[in-house]
């Protein structure tokens, strides 16, 4: 089965635009006619609902699913390494340009991706809990807290910006 760069960016979008969506500014102050609501039923008869959601669907875990997704790329790159001849072109994604500046920005950019939505999400949550603080609906240690995750995410994008790596 050949794994095309426009089915992976394809899939990508399709997971990231909703979420890079919700972090847009709303045009309107006003609430939407339906707020997004998880579904009421498990999505797999094998795992509740609360698991698939906090736990299968945190970024953590995607950052951790990405690690696998890298090993396998390493892997798909050492097996092509042996097997080169003619008889492997058809499967796809095996060409030298694709196995070392694909991959590595290709996983480079999801995984930045992510780890920039939850440096953005924890500032909103920031911003949001200053509001609340300030107007008597938490409490300081709340607040306290919520300042913590943002340094927290803050330092981790800061870190993972200093490492990064764009392979042309």
């Amino acid at each position: 089965m050949a794994i095309q760069r426009s089915i992976l960016v394809t899939a990508v979008l399709m997971v990231l635009v909703p979420v890079v969506s919700l972090l847009q500014p709303q045009a309107s102050s006003e609430p939407p006619a339906q707020p997004l609501a998880p579904p009421e039923r498990a999505v797999s008869p094998d795992e509740p609902l609360a698991v698939t959601l906090g736990d299968r669907f945190a970024p953590q875990n995607a950052l951790d699913r990405l690690e696998q997704v890298r090993a396998a790329l390493v892997s798909f790159r050492r097996l092509t390494r042996v097997s080169r001849s003619e008889a492997i072109a058809p499967v796809g994604n095996t060409d030298p340009e694709t196995q070392t500046l694909g991959f590595t920005n290709w996983t480079g950019d999801i995984e930045g991706t992510l780890r920039r939505q939850a440096y953005q999400i924890s500032k909103l949550e920031y911003e949001l809990a200053q509001k609340r603080h300030a107007d008597g609906e938490i409490s300081a240690e709340a607040l306290a807290q919520a300042a913590e995750r943002y340094r927290q995410e803050d330092e981790r994008f800061r870190a993972f910006l200093a490492q990064a790596k764009i392979v042309d």
